[in-house]
């Protein structure tokens, strides 16, 4: 690991910036929206140069795809840095959504591994913005089997921060119109927390998934600890990103969208420390 101080020049009326930075080897850098960031080769990243495709990617060629469920218009890059995910605005409806989802045998999926052997402990990291928070979920993490933006009440594993301001997942969270909900599942089994962090509109939000080496999560949200799980994941499980936004109201006002700023999923994050 290196140690590296980079300087931004700032525009007018801005001062200059200092960025003190941890190069792990093979590592490329980006300029995202919050500063620069030293990105391993191993890792799965886009900050979205190229609007992603509608149409599905062939296995390996591309580490993000748009899912167009039922409805989804093409997605545009923003002001701000990254894409926007639009559901579709002809006649909305419930249960339209929006998703990006990994690619199978890409870097956007990983097998996590307790095994010291062949051990793999993941790190998930995205940068979201809503522009609405009714009538909606939306949910931002890894899970085994994708079918929605939201992991929960299927089988296998997950780890996701949601958001659920109707309760339509009836989690039990007695904050759920206003807070980011902790969501794992471990062998179909669901589980929440609440974050203690609210949702505000137009605002974004850095979050951050840790497994440990025996694969207990830890959750994150603009740097800060939320959540450690005391319980671990399923051991050899493969699991892949989703991010997305779905309608929840059956005569919606409109369609739902949020920015996505980048996406990264380091498959040893451990080993990058």
């Amino acid at each position: 690991m290196k140690k590296v101080i980079l300087f931004t020049e700032g525009s007018v009326g801005e001062k200059d910036k200092r960025f003190a930075l941890t190069a792990a080897p093979n590592s490329q850098l980006f300029m995202l929206h919050d500063g620069p960031r030293f990105i391993p080769a191993t890792s799965g990243f886009t900050a979205f140069s190229l609007v992603p495709a509608l149409t599905s990617l062939a296995a390996g060629k591309d580490p993000l795809l748009v899912t167009i469920g039922t409805g989804t218009e093409i997605p545009a890059l923003t002001p701000r840095g990254g894409v926007n995910i639009k559901t579709q605005a002809t006649s909305p409806a419930d249960n339209d959504n929006a998703l990006l989802i990994g690619v199978a045998a890409s870097p956007s999926f990983v097998t996590w591994d307790a095994t010291p052997a062949t051990a793999r402990a993941p790190r998930f990291r995205t940068r979201v913005r809503l522009s609405q928070i009714t009538e909606l979920v939306f949910g931002a993490g890894l899970d085994q089997n994708i079918t929605s933006p939201i992991g929960s009440a299927t089988a296998g594993d997950g780890v996701q921060f949601l958001f659920d301001p109707a309760n339509e997942l009836a989690t039990g969270i007695a904050t759920y119109a206003t807070n980011w909900i902790i969501a794992r599942k471990i062998n179909g089994v669901d589980t929440y927390v609440d974050s203690g962090v609210a949702v505000l509109a137009n605002v974004d939000y850095e979050l951050d998934i840790r497994l440990s080496s025996d694969l207990k999560p830890s959750f994150y949200i603009n740097g800060a600890l939320v959540h450690t799980a005391l319980t671990a994941q399923t051991d050899d499980v493969a699991v892949g990103v989703v991010i997305g936004v779905q309608i929840n109201a059956a005569s919606p006002a409109g369609q739902k969208d949020f920015d996505c700023r980048y996406v990264q999923l380091d498959p040893n994050w451990i080993d990058l420390e």
